[in-house]
């Protein structure tokens, strides 16, 4: 996102805005919108990026569990009644169910809180709004505020890099939980995933290849011409 030899620290809130689909914990009904907190230091040698949904899991995800058929994990979802549920199709229906804010049971507040500063940051401080009651036809919007920092304010580009090695080296020297494992930063799991599927291909189960071909179809191209460029 960012091309330059500088150092440079920021921080983005950004909120989503197409339905509400999700709720504060002691919450009857949804008043949040999908938001994300994202984060980086960079310097021309080191990067520590952040990026993380503010509800307890993606609904990204929750859509590839429906897709797949599979059930999503507990204390992410209730449904239209406010009951828990971990079947992805409970965010669907009409009226929909609501993903909660991460924390879990004796915590969700505090992700409650985050959730709640992140709209209001992206949305109020930027203009473009915070999450409200559906007006008219339904609209996808985008909001971001970005915070940038420039370190060299308060020290040196040579000595906020050694420090950020320092720092991550002394994080990731933690014993891991599992015999064999590996304690991963932030990030490091989609690198992951990102050079193995690079490898490897990535996997589409049955019913998302089908909404992507008719999607295809949808501004006129031929599904068998689509799935021979695959």
């Amino acid at each position: 996102m960012v091309a330059s030899s500088r150092s440079l620290g920021m921080v983005m809130t950004v909120s989503t805005h197409s339905r509400s689909s999700s709720r504060p914990r002691s919450a009857w009904s949804c008043r949040f919108f999908p938001s994300n907190l994202k984060g980086f230091v960079t310097t021309a040698i080191v990067s520590a990026p952040i990026d993380f949904a503010t509800s307890a899991t993606a609904e990204g995800k929750v859509r590839v569990a429906r897709n797949k058929g599979v059930a999503i994990p507990p204390d992410c979802l209730v449904d239209a009644e406010g009951n828990p549920s971990t079947d992805p199709n409970d965010l669907y229906t009409d009226p929909p169910g609501s993903l909660l804010p991460f924390g879990g049971a004796v915590s969700g507040h505090k992700g409650g809180a985050l959730w709640l500063m992140v709209d209001l940051l992206a949305g109020a401080f930027t203009g473009g709004g915070c999450s409200r009651p559906a007006e008219g036809a339904p609209r996808f919007t985008s909001n971001m505020l970005s915070i940038v920092i420039a370190p060299e304010v308060y020290t040196g580009a040579s000595e906020l890099a050694a420090e950020i090695r320092r720092y991550l080296a002394f994080v990731k020297s933690s014993r891991p939980r599992t015999e064999g494992g590996a304690v991963m930063l932030p990030g490091e799991p989609e690198q992951r995933a990102r050079t193995g599927r690079l490898a490897r291909g990535i996997p589409i189960d049955a019913t998302t290849w089908d909404q992507i071909m008719a999607a295809g179809e949808g501004l006129g191209l031929v599904r068998a011409d689509l799935e021979a460029m695959v």
